[in-house]
């Protein structure tokens, strides 16, 4: 028998509640309303170990699964209308289908479920989880993502950035990039197509309108950053030499390709398969670095073990924090294959709330002077998703400089590079990231 992930759930009637093209925002509703475990969603994944695609959408179609292949659609959101009223749609690059509950009922009433039954190509069969771009608790993310639905509204204007350490006349560096060596390095990470996935981006901002941006959705809603989160990373990770605001500078590879994948819907809250789908199209998109911005409580996931190693395969690195509850490596950072960042602070100690555990570099992440692109009044913001900002840009500039450094081989010179510090490796990895 296979090995089998987390305890699968049959979501209860209607099915329909959970069905592919079923919103983020209305599962997380759902969850809410159903009680009881409010981080799984009532759909499932299914990674297949090896086999061609052709293989895989095989045995689905041998259980009685109608479905759909993400690949066949270059457009996302055709891919989300052609999945209305279909069990499964199939994630081509990482070899995982997303199942619904009416399909997962056919699994069930086909025997998969039930111990010592073949499964054939199927490695793992896992709840679909939500995740959250907060440093808080899985639960308090949840919380807030359901308040923000009920006061959902327009976003705030932007403005320029309110830090008294930065004013407009004021030129060099945040400490991050002091500290990190992007403000001498002579790399903006040029020709890098960098995925940054989260929720959105702010399109008309300032620092942004001069970029050309490649885009797409997976949470039933708009690019358009209604949220915050992932303006803010974008600017840390991809933000201009110079910003529209003035005052010093906070991006790291300021010439590189952006690709925004809206994988986070404007609450903040997304699941295990929107963050899949981002990854999937980054990849069929050739991007060679992908940032994560979000993290759950929950254990290591066959799924994103699958993608990152399909990442690797392709010379793609996935980018993740570790999460910060002050606990242990969330997911999906506590991934194998996916690069797990932890956050320092200015003294380049590390942060009381930066996990522990599986972690393979360290960051600046700490909020005191950090300052990026705000998508509201707010510019200072900090945390793990910040350090592991930091780590993608300074991957992008890495690649830049060296053509052979795709992948593992990125990974290992990103480590190779860094800046050691006397921690505990399950603290801060093999240290500080270093640009080029």
């Amino acid at each position: 028998m296979r090995s089998v992930g987390l305890d699968p759930i049959l979501p209860p009637d209607p099915v329909e509640t959970y069905a592919l093209t079923s919103p983020v925002e209305g599962l997380l509703l759902a969850a809410l309303q159903r009680g009881g475990s409010a981080l799984v969603t009532g759909r499932h994944l299914l990674t297949f170990a090896g086999g061609s695609a052709d293989a895989a959408i095989h045995q689905l179609q041998g259980y009685g699964l109608a479905g759909v292949e993400g690949r066949e659609f270059p457009d996302p959101q055709q891919a989300q209308q052609a999945s209305v009223g279909v069990d499964y749609l199939y994630f081509s690059a990482l070899n995982i289908a997303l199942v619904s509950g009416a399909g997962f009922q056919r699994l069930h009433a086909a025997g998969v479920m039930v111990n010592g039954a073949d499964r054939g190509l199927i490695q793992a069969i896992e709840p679909e989880s939500f995740l959250f771009a907060s440093n808080g608790s899985s639960l308090r993310g949840f919380a807030r993502a359901v308040q923000a639905i009920a006061e959902s509204g327009a976003p705030q204007a932007y403005r320029a950035l309110d830090d008294p350490a930065a004013p407009a006349t004021e030129f060099g560096s945040t400490w991050g990039l002091q500290v990190t060596g992007v403000d001498t390095s002579p790399y903006g990470g040029e020709q890098i197509k960098v995925a940054i996935l989260d929720t959105g981006l702010a399109l008309a901002h300032p620092d942004f309108t001069q970029r050309a941006v490649v885009g797409a959705s997976f949470v039933g809603e708009a690019l358009e950053d209604r949220n915050g989160h992932g303006t803010h990373i974008c600017g840390t990770a991809c933000g201009p030499l110079l910003p529209a605001a003035g005052g010093r500078r906070f991006g790291i590879a300021h010439q590189s390709l952006l690709h925004i994948g809206k994988v986070l819907s404007n609450s903040g809250g997304g699941t295990t398969a929107t963050v899949l789908a981002g990854i999937d199209w980054a990849l069929r998109r050739g991007c060679q670095v992908i940032s994560l911005a979000m993290a759950a409580q929950i254990p290591q996931q066959a799924a994103f073990t699958a993608a990152g190693t399909a990442a690797l395969h392709q010379g793609s690195l996935i980018v993740a924090p570790v999460g910060g509850q002050g606990a242990a490596t969330s997911a999906p950072a506590n991934s194998p294959t996916i690069l797990a960042v932890a956050s320092l602070d200015p003294s380049l100690e590390p942060s009381g709330f930066s996990n522990r555990g599986k972690v393979d570099l360290a960051a600046p992440g700490w909020q005191v002077d950090f300052t990026s692109a705000p998508a509201g009044p707010q510019g200072l913001m900090g945390g793990t998703s910040m350090a592991a900002a930091h780590v993608a840009g300074c991957a992008a500039l890495w690649a830049q400089q060296n053509p052979q450094l795709r992948g593992m081989k990125l990974w290992r010179q990103l480590q190779h590079s860094a800046r050691r510090l006397p921690f505990a490796a399950e603290q801060v990895g093999a240290g500080l990231v270093q640009a080029p």
